[in-house]
């Protein structure tokens, strides 16, 4: 169990690391981005961006399943079933883009007077949606060579690919703009960081097979395909509305305010997405593991690891997304060296589903390594069609931050029936599992924000982004140190194991300082650090 539990933390760190340094590349890309497009032709591209994608997630649910049955499969050395998956993804895709390509013809030229979008902007859309809708149904062909590799717990690699592709979107794009390539330069940039990573999945499919990793798929599989059918059905209804759920707020705006509101927008999400990378990288290293232990009985095991994990897992997402709220009027400087109307009720709202998205972000992924996506759909059903029915009564009054308020309170609703429909199933008390472990993070995260907020709004503005950038970084360790004393104080620290894993990511010296500041606990082993 030890060695297992700091394989998951390892990985998990790899993970965490690798998405928040691409989330830091895009956030640096994004100021150049809007200087050359404008605010306007930026959103219009991220609500035809958010309608194309959400295409892709009439799979019938197989998507969701490669990376349990990929693991399931390596497991049992099964390597031509390996290889029948890897072929009947490239070939499903490709015709699942097919048959949805008559939408290029009949919808496409709807859109502009469904989403208010005015003529200059859609003559410089058009052309570009038939190249993003082959983009999106290529990348998800090949996708289950990314699966393998996470199923082969090539995590270290997955991360540094992840890096690299987006440091070539992002580079790539900002050298096109730079010679006035115009929105183009999206769909090329799409194209460059797919291809190169692609290349590298499908050569490390060799690796592991030792042999060619495509199949005749004659006769026809009809045992993988039954039991592909038994777990992807749910995972079907779990994808589309968890797309709708993701993607909705962007066509709402562009619907009911302004495609410079859905800009707007964008720009807080990815701020917060910061605070929400941490639900990707944890669920993407959990999910091999609560298969092996669902198969072998150690129940008591998943339920320490759904505690431990969305312990952990709140905490960093309550640190982040309250800090970048606390300090947006600061960081909003520095970044864009403008502010927009809407842009802290945005923030706060974002920060507020991504901390509730965190609860339940480790559920479902146990829920799938047991094979029981049921309870999953039920949540992801209701939480899709509160936000949509919340946002709707309130966007035309309230425009985008009614949109959001929406967002929230089907999120909270949804999350806690979630949680309550996870915990009778798996045998946990809201004690134990909630009470006794939320309260020290949201006071300490409450008290940290509003005191950091409070002094960010007592101090002027610095000219330039070099004295906003010192600022932030300032204010950063700042907030950071009374988010670490709290943590202490309120008693979050209740098991060894928590300095354990401090000691692992925190240099030795940091950490001493750190136990005489009194801001971590000091046990009775730690003088053996």
């Amino acid at each position: 169990m030890s060695t297992i539990s700091h394989r998951l933390f390892r990985n998990s760190t790899i993970m965490a690391s690798a998405q928040l340094l691409t989330l830091l590349i895009s956030f640096a890309a994004l100021p150049i981005v809007i200087h050359f497009i404008g605010l306007s032709l930026y959103g219009v591209w991220v609500i035809i961006f958010g309608l194309v994608t959400m295409l892709a997630i009439f799979d019938l649910g197989l998507g969701g399943t490669f990376v349990t049955q990929l693991s399931m499969a390596l497991a049992r050395d099964d390597k031509r079933q390996v290889r029948q998956f890897l072929t009947l993804s490239v070939l499903f895709y490709l015709l699942l883009g097919a048959l949805f390509s008559p939408l290029l013809y009949f919808v496409v030229p709807l859109l502009p007077s469904w989403l208010h979008i005015a003529p200059r902007f859609w003559h410089s859309v058009e052309p570009l949606i038939p190249w993003l809708y082959g983009f999106v149904f290529l990348s998800q062909a090949f996708s289950a060579f990314t699966s393998l590799a996470a199923a082969d717990q090539r995590f270290a690699l997955v991360a540094v690919l992840g890096v690299l592709g987006q440091l070539t979107n992002s580079g790539s794009l900002i050298f096109l703009l730079i010679f006035h390539v115009g929105l183009p330069a999206f769909i090329i940039a799409l194209y460059a960081s797919w291809v190169i990573p692609t290349l590298v999945y499908v050569i490390l499919s060799f690796r592991i097979l030792k042999e060619w990793p495509f199949t005749v798929l004659w006769p026809f599989p009809r045992q993988l395909m039954a039991q592909l059918a038994s777990f992807s059905g749910w995972l079907q209804i779990n994808r589309i509305s968890n797309q709708i759920t993701n993607e909705i707020d962007r066509v709402l705006i562009g619907i009911y305010v302004s495609p410079a509101a859905a800009g707007v927008f964008q720009i807080a999400y990815r701020l917060t997405r910061i605070a929400k990378t941490f639900p990707g990288s944890l669920t993407g290293t959990i999910l091999p593991v609560i298969s092996h232990w669902e198969a072998t009985d150690n129940h008591d095991h998943i339920r320490h690891t759904f505690r431990d994990a969305t312990r952990y897992l709140v905490a960093l997402t309550l640190f982040f997304g309250v800090f970048f709220w606390s300090c947006e009027r600061i960081i909003f400087h520095f970044w864009l060296a403008h502010h927009y109307p809407g842009e802290f009720i945005a923030m706060a709202l974002l920060t507020i589903t991504a901390v509730v998205n965190s609860l339940t972000a480790i559920g479902p992924t146990i829920l799938r390594g047991i094979g029981k996506p049921r309870l999953e759909s039920y949540y992801a059903i209701l939480n899709a069609f509160l936000k949509i029915l919340i946002s709707l009564s309130l966007a035309s009054r309230f425009k985008l931050p009614g949109i959001l308020l929406g967002t929230v309170l089907g999120t909270v609703l949804g999350s806690f029936y979630f949680l309550w429909l996870f915990f009778r199933r798996m045998n946990i008390n809201w004690k134990d599992g909630l009470w006794s472990w939320i309260w020290p993070i949201v006071m300490t995260a409450t008290a940290s924000g509003v005191i950091t907020n409070v002094l960010t709004h007592r101090i002027a503005l610095p000219p330039g982004r070099a004295s906003s950038l010192i600022l932030s970084a300032a204010f950063g360790v700042f907030y950071t140190i009374i988010f670490a004393y709290g943590l202490h104080l309120f008693g979050f620290y209740q098991e060894s194991r928590d300095i354990e894993r401090l000691k692992q990511i925190l240099p030795h010296s940091l950490l001493i300082i750190g136990q005489r500041l009194h801001i971590f606990p000091r046990l009775s082993h730690v003088g053996n650090i």
